[in-house]
């Protein structure tokens, strides 16, 4: 059992974690490393302190890379993310003075116009450049970086029937200009594989698939509110799901696979019950009492003693079977360590209380079984749980779909829905990549808390100052058994 210094200092470790999260210090270092190697200061601690400001509106500043064919009208589309986000189009024609048929000059050009514009700060969008790998590297070369890069594909081209004047499908060429066509988009097809080799870390490819220009701009824009930097994560993972959706069997997966701490609540009530801690006596007495669950604070401190363990701040964790409600969201929420990847399995009421009905175990061995039919006696050897029974499965999913539509609505563009009823194997690489996508913006950056009220003007240390003795053992004090990566 952790001694209570223990317990704190692994408290610590979590506020740090939560606190390099939640400010994106990991993004504001992985820009002042960038401008580092780009302009190779010959006093590289001078020239950090000279550039923080820069380094942390370029974090902030969304710099996006449009591909797509010439027969799309990348203008109006352009035009419509100009105005959503506030970022400045880019074209050939802006560059000044005209683009030189050399590479190396055209980078410069770009570089020299989006200084004089003061683009950096507010953000840019090229439109119909770069036109291949080589203009790509040029600008990689002298830090024109994206933090996006969206590639338009068309899937139904020959589709030209559409009457809409709004819909992406209908053509916008005419007879006389057909042969030009052809030949600028031969040359896009030519070039097209080596942009996407040059910029395959940062590439988005959306169907057009008939959407219209506004629904292409909108989708273009919630994939700009999405973390930016594939920064060092412990994941943290809440699944949500009604009993049979399979959150249990994927949090299994999820504990082998990346070797997280699988939690389900309902477990963990009945351990915490059993506990001869202040806790599990007030568990206890509410049982014998009222007969019922505990209300949402007790639940929190149930939960908040777990995720505060060594093994969870360390290894990360999956949780199931919590948060029950909304307030129970909230409290989860305002943790020092809060999820940071929130997945939703979508199955409907009928499959699942199909999958509860016809789960049998073994008495001797523990196995599980699903059988065709609910008549359990004429199967030897077989049982069935008592959560299992007919109307205490009807009243558990009655009460999860009382609550599923509020909780989904808290979460916003926060969570990831799967549909829970393909494949097993399916549904466990679609929850995989959730893991792998960034961070939505949400849940994390606005309802998080600080532990207490910083003062900005307080502990300001000058690079060429020498820390005294008792703060430099606070900074360097660390445990060896813990990783931030």
């Amino acid at each position: 059992m952790d001694t209570e210094e223990t317990i704190q200092k692994h408290a610590r470790f979590a506020q740090f974690l939560s606190y390099l999260e939640r400010h994106k210090i990991y993004e504001l270092f992985f820009e002042i490393i960038t401008l580092l190697v780009m302009e190779k200061p010959i006093d590289p601690l001078s020239y950090i302190k000279n550039s923080l400001h820069l380094a942390v509106k370029r974090r902030d500043t969304l710099r996006i890379i449009l591909l797509s064919p010439p027969n799309f009208d990348k203008e109006l589309l352009a035009e419509y993310l100009e105005i959503k986000l506030g970022i400045n189009r880019v074209s050939l024609q802006n560059i000044q003075p005209l683009v030189s048929s050399l590479t190396r000059n055209f980078a410069k050009n770009v570089e020299r116009t989006l200084e004089e514009q003061r683009f950096h700060e507010t953000g840019w969008l090229f439109i119909d450049f770069p036109r291949s790998k080589l203009e790509a590297r040029a600008l990689q070369r002298i830090g024109v970086l994206p933090t996006h890069v969206i590639e338009i594909v068309w899937t139904n081209k020959s589709d030209n029937s559409s009457d809409d004047d709004n819909s992406l499908n209908s053509s916008s060429s005419t007879r006389s200009s057909q042969t030009c066509e052809q030949t600028e988009e031969e040359c896009y097809n030519l070039n097209i594989n080596g942009l996407r080799e040059a910029y395959a870390n940062k590439l988005t490819i959306l169907e057009i698939a008939g959407r219209t220009y506004e629904e292409l701009g909108n989708l273009i824009i919630k994939l700009t509110k999405k973390q930016r930097y594939y920064v060092p994560c412990i994941f943290r993972v809440l699944l949500i799901g009604s009993r049979g959706s399979g959150c249990r069997s994927v949090a299994r997966y999820l504990s082998q696979r990346y070797g997280l701490v699988h939690i389900d609540f309902d477990y963990l009530l009945e351990q915490t019950r059993k506990q001869n801690f202040p806790l599990g006596k007030e568990l206890r007495r509410i049982e014998d009492r009222w007969g019922t669950l505990p209300k949402s604070d007790i639940r929190i401190k149930v939960v908040e003693n777990k995720l505060m363990s060594h093994e969870c701040i360390k290894k990360g964790w999956v949780l199931t079977g919590y948060p029950l409600t909304v307030k129970d969201f909230q409290l989860l929420n305002s943790l020092t360590t809060p999820p940071n990847r929130i997945i939703f399995l979508n199955v409907d009421q009928m499959t699942c209380k199909e999958r509860l009905l016809s789960r049998r175990f073994n008495l001797l061995t523990g196995s599980e079984h699903h059988l065709p039919s609910d008549d359990f006696h004429s199967y030897e050897g077989l049982g069935i749980r008592p959560k299992d029974i007919r109307s205490q499965v009807e009243q558990d999913l009655e009460e999860y779909q009382k609550n599923i539509g509020m909780l989904l609505e808290y979460a916003g563009e926060s969570v990831n829905v799967i549909d829970g009823v393909a494949e097993k194997r399916v549904v466990q690489e679609r929850v995989e990549a959730c893991l792998a996508r960034p961070v939505t913006c949400g849940l994390l950056n606005q309802t998080v808390k600080l532990s207490k009220n910083i003062n900005s003007k307080e502990k300001i240390f000058h690079p060429d100052e020498s820390l005294k003795p008792k703060i430099s053992r606070h900074f360097y004090e660390t445990d060896s058994e813990f990783s931030l990566i």
